[in-house]
């Protein structure tokens, strides 16, 4: 297992390597707490949500990985990444599900009247998008 770069940008200093991809340890509500102060702030930042699948690139893919030390946020969207954490010294760390948490961030907004930009495929897919998120 390789240390990662201690330069890397972490959420609260406590970024874990998995494999060779850093996760941050931070429950599901830090999470979405993190995400809508961002927000707020009118800061760009980028999240991302790693399963095993994710870890186990990162692990062979040098840019996917430079990719993921890049980010903001490295969410543990996975049961077998959450368990490693544990393994590795991290016992409360449980999985923060990436729909789970796009909703909950959702839901904040709309609480908050934080205004979000949904961007990407058809304007068809969009117009739903709009129509059936819980906002």
């Amino acid at each position: 297992m390789t240390m990662l770069d201690p330069s890397a940008t972490r959420v609260d200093g406590r970024r874990a390597p998995v494999l060779r991809a850093g996760i941050d340890v931070i429950d599901f509500h830090d999470a979405v707490a993190q995400v809508l102060r961002w927000a707020q702030a009118r800061e760009s930042r980028f999240v991302c949500l790693s399963n095993a699948h994710s870890v186990v690139t990162a692990s062979r893919e040098p840019v996917f990985r430079k990719a993921l030390e890049a980010a903001d946020l490295v969410a543990p969207d996975g049961a077998p990444v959450a368990w490693m954490l544990r393994r590795l010294g991290h016992p409360g760390q449980r999985r923060v599900s990436g729909p789970d948490l796009m909703l909950a961030c959702l839901a904040s907004c709309a609480a908050s009247g934080e205004p979000i930009y949904l961007y990407g495929s058809t304007p068809q897919t969009l117009h739903a998008l709009a129509e059936n998120l819980p906002m």
